[in-house]
């Protein structure tokens, strides 16, 4: 249908009204394709592959991407701060559900931290529990104290749009490979996203 409506615009000569009304339908279909596509991963995830490898290269290739990104790409007032522990032992897990996960969770930030601001993605190491730390800190708006049992639940959302899948789908891949994950706000303001994960020997 979408397909359909793109060649309509692309070969019929059309007042700029009509394109609009087109344009806005287009705009709709991508987002029910968005929402299906949430539902689906949700409902039927994707069995994981999992690997040994090291998570701060996976960190390493999402930032630059939201690096590259229109959120944060070209403006001096936004950045991400890098502080990675460079003796990161390596885990056991799937590195594209991971890279989902950071994915998701830099997008958000880079979303809340609005007009200005920074994101501080930062791993550590537990050499006695014997597990990796990845944190996510922004300087946004914060999340409401009533709020951050809900944010992790299917389709709740505080966003005018979105589908509330985004962090249920994060936390059950967080937990699939052992982990946790859970968000704090900052006495500074913003919030933190902490995800702690075992390390398989």
């Amino acid at each position: 249908m979408k397909i359909s409506i793109e060649v309509l615009l692309s070969e019929l000569n059309l007042e700029q009204r009509d394109r609009e009304v087109l344009l806005k339908v287009i705009e709709q279909i991508r987002n029910i394709e968005l929402l299906m596509k949430n539902l689906l991963s949700y409902a039927r995830p994707v069995a994981s592959q999992p690997v040994r490898f090291n998570v701060n290269k996976i960190l390493e290739k999402t930032i630059y991407f939201i690096e590259k990104h229109p959120f944060v790409s070209g403006d001096p007032l936004k950045q991400v701060i890098k502080e990675l522990d460079d003796q990161l032992p390596e885990i056991v897990g799937d590195p594209q559900q991971l890279q989902q996960v950071f994915l998701n969770l830099l997008l958000n930030a880079a979303e809340a931290i609005g007009e200005s601001g920074n994101i501080m993605v930062k791993t550590g190491h537990d050499m006695q529990e014997k597990t990796v730390s990845i944190s996510l800190k922004d300087t946004g708006g914060g999340i409401a104290d009533e709020l951050q049992e809900k944010i992790f639940q299917p389709f709740f959302t505080t966003k005018g749009k979105g589908t509330g899948l985004g962090l249920a789908v994060s936390k059950r891949i967080v937990e699939e490979h052992g982990g946790n994950i859970k968000v704090i706000n900052n006495i500074d303001g913003g919030v933190t996203f902490a995800i702690i994960l075992p390390v398989k020997m």
